[in-house]
């Protein structure tokens, strides 16, 4: 039975992009915090979940709504629950609104449990009084985040994909020079809720898993160079783009997954044994030419409390992801439970200091 490995991307931190690879499928992924949030050592708001073995792969991308309260923590807990709910549930083709409904229904039975979290998140007790007073109010609204998720097979199995708000999904099928053509279905105003669940529409879609070529999915830090990204880019490449998106005047946090397929055995086999070639060359994989090596992922091993991490074929990655680049002992839930530790993001802050203005001003023009 294939080892089952799941990947949980920090938030605390940039990570650069990482490709990994498997017999039937290779990925690579990256996050990195906005502007704002790395300069004042904040937490970033997405949440990027990954769970894969030899013959499976899916993956939940949540990107916390900061106007709500911590978004980062409705991103944490509905990113755990879709990877779960997404392994767990047997998906079959069928009619689109049975996927929806089934979605909706573990949404909705989601907000009771995560409710219960917001209400006991403690703030922090050197907190000043008026951000005590916001994040109170927005307590009582609850904590909110977009998402994209999916699950993909090896076989004719259905690929099934699920979304809502404006994080990015593109797809490419066999013998399509272009993704799937969604439409507008995008849209900032679709999210989940701690306290109301669904809010706007969710979207869906659902293939035979061996129609798919290439997936991609990134937070809506990166929407600026979708046009960019409707190509397969070399790491340094994604790596470049990724550093713009914190130059932007509207700076925010990029999360981004790529999947592709590999084609057969024997392209399996040779990238096989080229991952202890040399690496003083580069080399071509599926994602294009590159001198980063790939970490090889078929032989897993054990940590602490069963979960599992990767075997790179390169003992500096190694000693980085065992260090907490992927770090998957930890669990951010349990993070969550007790205090918040002066983890008020800028935007908040702002926030405040605008009502505060706005609120000396009203009071000069009474008096």
């Amino acid at each position: 039975m294939d080892e089952v490995v799941t990947i949980r991307v920090p938030q605390d931190r940039e990570t650069p992009v990482t490709p990994l690879l498997r017999s039937g499928h290779a990925y690579r992924y990256a996050y990195t915090r906005s502007d704002d949030s790395r300069r004042m050592d904040d937490i970033g708001q997405d949440y990027l979940v990954i769970r894969e073995s030899g013959t499976r792969f899916a993956f939940a991308l949540c990107d916390g709504v900061s106007q709500s309260f911590l978004g980062d923590l409705a991103a944490t807990i509905l990113a755990e629950a879709l990877v779960n709910w997404l392994w767990e549930v047997d998906f079959e083709a069928g009619d689109p609104g049975t996927l929806v409904r089934r979605c909706r229904s573990m949404l909705a039975d989601l907000t009771s449990p995560a409710t219960e979290q917001v209400m006991h998140t403690q703030l922090p007790a050197d907190l000043p009084g008026m951000l005590r007073d916001v994040l109170e109010q927005k307590r009582r609204i609850g904590s909110e985040s977009t998402f994209v998720a999916g699950v993909i097979g090896h076989d004719v199995s259905p690929a099934t994909f699920v979304w809502m708000g404006d994080s990015r999904l593109r797809i490419w099928l066999r013998e399509k020079n272009a993704p799937v053509d969604f439409g507008d279905v995008f849209h900032t105003r679709e999210r989940w809720s701690t306290r109301k669940g669904s809010v706007g529409e969710i979207r869906s879609y659902s293939i035979p898993s061996d129609e798919i070529v290439r997936m991609v999915a990134y937070s809506d830090g990166l929407a600026w160079a979708d046009q960019q990204l409707t190509v397969s880019l070399v790491d340094d490449g994604l790596e470049q783009i990724i550093a713009e998106s914190r130059s932007l005047p509207a700076s925010d946090d990029v999360s981004y997954l790529e999947y592709v397929r590999r084609q057969n055995a024997t392209e399996s086999a040779r990238d096989g044994a080229l991952l202890h070639a040399d690496t003083s060359s580069s080399r071509e994989t599926e994602f294009g030419s590159t001198g980063q090596r790939v970490a090889a992922i078929d032989e897993p091993a054990a940590l602490d409390g069963g979960a599992t991490t990767l075997v790179p074929a390169d003992s500096k990655q190694a000693s980085q992801l065992i260090a907490g680049r992927v770090d998957n002992r930890v669990d951010v839930r349990n993070q969550r439970q007790g205090a918040v530790r002066a983890r008020i993001g800028p935007r908040q802050l702002l926030f405040v200091v605008l009502l505060a203005i706005a609120v000396a001003v009203v009071v000069l023009a009474w008096l």
